[in-house]
Formats: C-alpha cells, structure tokens, sequence
C-alpha cells in the first residue's frame, strides 16, 4: 500500500500563492494539506475553502492564540505546530513546509511516494533546499530554466510513530533513522545543529526548492510579513538582502513536455479560485508600495537588518528613502512621530508626503 503523505504549513497572507502552492504538491503525489492560519488579514482562507470544493484532502485551524502567550512560546510557533499536527493527525508522513517551499524531483516526473519507497520507509527524510535566485517574472514557480544554488539547511519529512525528542523547524531530534533524500545517512554540523555537514551536502534528484526572493516587487511585499512567532514587522531571515547571482549557482531544466502537463495540471487544478488568486496578487504588487510607508517604523525598530534585507533591491524610492533617513539620523522620539504621520497619509500624495516630512524633521 502506497504511503499517505501529509503537508503541515503556517500561513500569513498567502492568497498569492496558496492555491499553485497545492497543486504543485498533488501533482508530486501529497495525498492531504493541513494549514495553521496565524496573522491572515488576505484572502488566504477563502481561497483555502474554494479549494476544499475540489479537492477533499484540506484542513486547516486558526493559530493566532499562540500569540497572546509567553514570548518565550510565541516565538517557537513553527515547533509547536509541527508537534501538534504530528501527534493529532492520522497519516503515514508529514512534510513540514513554507509556502516559499516547493517539494521537487530533478526529472520532474518522480513523485514523493516513490522516493519514501525507494529508501525503505525511513522515519525522517532531509531535503536540503535549492534557494532559487530572484527573478524576473512574477508569481512563476517553475520555467523551462531554472537558476538555483545549494543551501545547508532544508526540511523534513516525517513518519507517523517516529520517536521525537523534540520537533525543530527544519530537522527533528531523534535516535531513529534519518536519511538524505537518496539513502545517505543524514549528518549535521555540530553548530548549527540543523545544518547539513559538508561530508554529505550535495545536489539530489529530490530536494525543496526556496523560492526566498521570487521577483522584487513581491519580495518587498513579502518582506513586510514578519516570521513566524516574531513580534518584528520585517522577516528575520532575508539579511543577505535580494540575490539574482551566486558563485556557485547551477540550472536546472524541465523537459518542455513535461512543464506544459505540469502547467495544464496547476492551471485546471486552480480554475474555481482563478479570478481569487488574480485579485489577490494584484493587491500584494500593490501592497510593496506600503514599504514606503512603513519604512521610518521598521527604520526605527532594526535598522541593520532593514539595510540589510534591501541590498540587491533596484528600486530607486525605497533606496533614497534609507539613504535620507540614515543621512538625518534624528531623535528617536522624531522618528516615532514621523511614522505615525507617515500612516495617515493617502498613497496618491506619498511623494509630497516624504518631501514635507523629510525637510520638516531636519529643521
């Protein structure tokens, strides 16, 4: 009997990418989706229930308790959603996965049972990701050609029964078998723990893809989403800012045959929520523009890694904004009540509204 596989996913305002996102993974041979709704203020959850009407293995629950408790439970949401899901769900596996995070086989064909096969029914398998570079077309997945680089880290796939120690975000602890995705015995670094050692970090038929950057419009848009358990307004994990090169890039190509059945799949698959996904990306490409605005406050509340996430970024307004703010250094107590103006002010007069903002904050 073939394994039921389950993918378990937080989502914050997703409905961009939500409903590709699931037709990817049925396409690669998940069997069911169970979604933990934390911070959504977007259409996520309808798309999540249109979906539901034609494709029965979906579920979700909302998340944002773990909000109001202890910053010290707060800030390992991923951890405890994982645990829950693992131990109340009744499936053989459980992919825990990012919606930047696409489950992918080299020859494209190749589904995820196959491979759980192949290495015996292992207890936990390590994916490492393929981090995808930025580019320039958005909401596109996948292309005929595709520019990666090989990262360190990656996630798991978990067998039901597996004894977990502890659930981590991208490995669990445990004494039981964990492998590569081609049988290699799994061994980390000694720090970080969660990092793939040297000795067995190679490229894979089977891998995730992180798709960390997509195209820069919808990087600055999903900039602004925070992490996950994080009280920070800017995602903590983009500190090497937009990246379009890398030294050790490699390509990877789909058979055009096979991109045009992957791409008819997807397109049937999301027909009743197609004009759904549409509004919403045109909301979320609209949606970077706030960055303008949230700027002074993210400015105020980390500074470096603002400066930080945006290397790479072309875009010019947002750049000399950075640039007039670290050349003005004011007061904090000016830039809290900058931000605060900042927010009230219509997007038709945002350009006037930095002029007069900027030359009345450096009287």
């Amino acid at each position: 009997m073939l394994p039921k596989v389950c993918v378990v996913s937080i989502v914050k305002d997703e409905a961009s990418y939500i409903a590709d996102w699931v037709a990817h993974h049925v396409y690669f041979g998940f069997d069911s989706f169970h979604f933990i709704v934390n911070r959504t203020t977007d259409a996520t959850v309808s798309i999540i229930e249109g979906l539901t009407t034609v494709y029965s293995g979906i579920t979700y629950e909302f998340a944002d308790w773990i909000d109001i408790c202890h910053p010290k439970i707060r800030g390992n949401m991923q951890q405890i959603s994982y645990a829950k899901a693992f131990l109340e769900l009744d499936v053989d596996y459980f992919m825990f996965l990012d919606l930047d995070e696409y489950w992918a086989s080299q020859d494209f064909t190749s589904c995820v049972k196959k491979n759980i096969i192949a290495n015996d029914y292992p207890n936990v398998i390590y994916y490492q990701w393929h981090a995808e570079l930025g580019v320039k077309v958005p909401f596109k997945n996948f292309a005929p050609e595709n520019n990666y680089y090989l990262m360190s880290l990656g996630k798991s796939l978990v067998k039901k029964g597996t004894n977990i120690d502890m659930f981590r975000i991208h490995v669990p602890v445990t004494s039981d078998r964990v492998v590569m995705s081609d049988g290699t015995k799994f061994k980390s670094k000694i720090k970080p723990p969660q990092f793939v050692h040297a000795d067995v970090s190679a490229v894979r038929d089977h891998f995730v893809v992180h798709r960390m950057f997509r195209s820069e419009n919808e990087y600055l848009s999903k900039l602004m989403n925070g992490s996950p358990g994080s009280t920070k307004s800017i995602k903590h994990n983009r500190k090497k800012g937009f990246i379009t090169r890398h030294d050790a890039e490699f390509a990877f190509s789909i058979d055009p045959l096979q991109f045009a059945k992957y791409e008819d799949f997807v397109a049937s698959f999301i027909g009743t929520v197609k004009t759904d996904v549409a509004i919403a990306q045109e909301k979320m490409i609209a949606r970077h523009r706030d960055l303008y605005l949230s700027i002074p406050g993210l400015y105020i509340q980390d500074k470096a890694l603002l400066k930080s996430s945006l290397k790479g970024i072309t875009n010019e307004p947002v750049l000399s904004l950075i640039d007039e703010l670290q050349a003005l250094e004011p007061s904090h107590d000016a830039y809290l009540e900058r931000s605060q103006y900042y927010e009230s002010v219509n997007e038709e007069t945002l350009a006037t509204a930095y002029r007069i903002g900027l030359e009345s904050f450096s009287k």
